[in-house]
């Protein structure tokens, strides 16, 4: 019996050396996205900063003061709208995110040791930013966070809840390190940008000595709602 030969064809071979390759660089390019498996072991982590076309001058420049003098920043750099276009065409990990390819953008490279979500965090809640990206978290727009509102309650018993404008809120993490302080408005609310996580909302009175009771919240898509209410000590 003639045992039969196979023949592959040149036109093939190439076929199966470009869809090689393809397959390579997705492989690649995820593997760049995911981070690996904690971040926190990684010797450096480039994150990257998207800025809201609407953003002004005034508010960009505070921004990248803030990237300059942030605490385990080894260093960044500016990426005008076509720039971060031409790198996301490139396939450079940082910028992969479609959802941002209209924006400029800061890649920023920390140091060695730095905690990655912590510094995201930290240039998220600015007014200039419409979303960042870091490995091992992926990408996020500025559309997540807390809305709530302060307040305390009085009058005849079991009393009505009332607007109480506390003189600060402050946002603590999962791990109990403080993520932001603000001023409610008049009516006691206030909105905070926060990337999807667990959150303890806790606020310090305006006058007197009332108890405010922290409120634990969690952001997973959009802005949650927390109420947080003075109780009369």
């Amino acid at each position: 019996m003639r045992r039969r030969r196979w023949v592959i064809s040149g036109g093939a071979v190439a076929t199966l050396l470009a869809v090689t390759a393809v397959v390579v660089i997705v492989g690649a390019t995820l593997l760049a996205l995911r981070g690996g498996e904690d971040v926190h072991r990684k010797p450096s982590a480039l994150i990257a900063i998207f800025i809201r076309d609407a953003a002004t001058s005034a508010q960009v420049s505070s921004l990248e003061a803030k990237i300059k003098t942030a605490t385990g920043v080894e260093k960044c750099e500016y990426f005008t709208k076509q720039e971060t276009l031409t790198r996301l065409a490139d396939g450079r990990p940082e910028v992969m995110l479609p959802a941002f390819m209209g924006a400029a953008s800061y890649a920023v490279r920390l140091k060695k040791g730095v905690d990655v979500r912590a510094t995201a965090q930290q240039f998220f809640l600015e007014s200039a930013v419409t979303g960042v990206w870091a490995p091992g978290l992926g990408a996020f727009p500025a559309r997540t966070g807390i809305d709530g509102r302060v307040h305390t309650v009085g009058g005849r018993a079991p009393g009505l809840p009332r607007p109480y404008p506390a003189s600060e809120v402050k946002v603590m993490d999962a791990a109990g390190r403080l993520v932001v302080i603000v001023s409610p408005d008049p009516s006691g609310a206030f909105r905070i940008k926060l990337l999807p996580g667990e959150y303890t909302v806790d606020a310090r009175p305006t006058v007197g000595n009332p108890w405010f009771r922290p409120e634990h919240v969690r952001v997973s898509g959009g802005y949650s709602k927390v109420h947080i209410y003075a109780q009369i000590r």
